[in-house]
């Protein structure tokens, strides 16, 4: 209507998630298994229906502890089976929303629970499905005016957006059973090589040039030239925005089997964590890319990962465990002919002597 006012109401808080409970199943009940009740709430995202349907059922079940119901929510695969109860049900709620949206929206809904965060940028969108720029961001609108997604902050191609905890799990379900593995496994690929894409570009940025990056034959999804300038305007900016995202997709490409993708994001993700002395996360994603090298016996992804680890052990002034990294490294990267990674596994081998 012209002239109205449009109210967003938010999900409850663990307070008020708890004083729900409490007045559905019975105040002692509740302060009995407080932990417990916390996490049901948790579980049900605090949302107002997921809350009542969770405590209408411990409510016909005088005899069940609120734990029990705490332990079948925590099943993720299971969650949405638990939360049902007479009438009431939070998938039959979603999936009404989900089928009145369009084809292509509900197309790009499922795919965005392969990016399994809890806050992922609207760029990606468009690499998902692979369609433009400002289609994906229509597609996004109407996931947002439909109450599917939900902004996460940002504005412009910094904008992001996230779902809410159960939605998520529905997204998965839709994921699995309406898009093939193959389909689902390409879209993966692609969101991956647009990371590392755009990852080489805030890298050449921030240094000017590619003094000291190492050549990968991971996939490298282009993207727009426009929108790759927008986003790397401050590349350690960008960086910062994807940290959790590019932590993520180290893990996510390295069980997805793309051992490539896997060494070479964690490699590119070190102008970031060494600028910023994220040392935890340099770690976490070279110990991963590392395995993930190892089981695909790839020579080259090993001796790149070593070589940045005795970096990092540099830095730290652990100058032991820095020297048989990196004279691990350097045998690899002589096993495979690599005379550029010897010549920069030799350049902080001179710090140590």
């Amino acid at each position: 209507l012209a002239g109205a006012t449009r109210i967003d109401v938010s999900v409850f808080d663990a307070e008020a998630s708890l004083d729900l409970l409490a007045g559905i199943v019975g105040a002692e009940r509740v302060k009995a298994e407080s932990d417990a009740a916390a996490e049901v709430a948790a579980y049900c995202g605090h949302l107002p229906l997921a809350l009542r349907i969770a405590g209408a059922r411990l409510a016909a079940r005088p005899h069940w502890r609120v734990q029990q119901m705490a332990d079948r929510l925590a099943d993720e695969a299971r969650r949405l089976d638990e939360l049902r109860h007479g009438d009431m049900g939070i998938r039959p709620s979603i999936s009404l929303t989900y089928e009145s949206a369009g084809k292509e929206a509900r197309r790009l809904f499922r795919r965005l629970a392969l990016l399994g965060l809890p806050v992922f940028s609207g760029w990606l969108s468009s690499v998902l499905i692979d369609a433009p720029v400002a289609d994906a961001e229509d597609l996004l609108d109407e996931l947002v005016s439909a109450q599917l997604v939900e902004t996460g902050g940002g504005t412009g191609v910094h904008s992001q957006y996230g779902f809410h905890d159960l939605i998520r799990v529905f997204a998965r379900e839709r994921l699995a059973e309406e898009e093939t593995a193959v389909e689902r496994m390409a879209a993966l690929e692609r969101a991956l090589g647009a990371l590392l894409y755009v990852a080489d570009k805030a890298d050449r940025e921030h240094f000017g040039g590619d003094y000291i990056r190492l050549p990968s034959a991971a996939l490298r999804w282009v993207l727009p030239e426009r929108l790759v300038q927008e986003l790397i305007a401050d590349p350690l900016a960008w960086y910062e925005r994807e940290r959790v995202t590019l932590v993520w997709a180290v893990r996510q490409a390295a069980q997805a089997g793309f051992t490539e993708l896997s060494w070479t994001l964690a490699f590119s993700a070190v102008t970031l964590f060494e600028a910023r002395s994220y040392l935890d996360d340099w770690l976490e994603t070279h110990e991963i890319a590392l395995e993930a090298a190892r089981k695909a016996d790839n020579t080259r992804g090993q001796a790149a990962m070593l070589y940045s680890i005795g970096a990092m052990r540099i830095m730290q002034q652990r100058f032991g465990p820095a020297k048989n990294a990196l004279t691990t490294a350097a045998k690899l990267f002589r096993e495979v002919g690599d005379r550029q990674g010897v010549a920069y596994v030799t350049r902080f081998m001179a710090d140590l002597d």
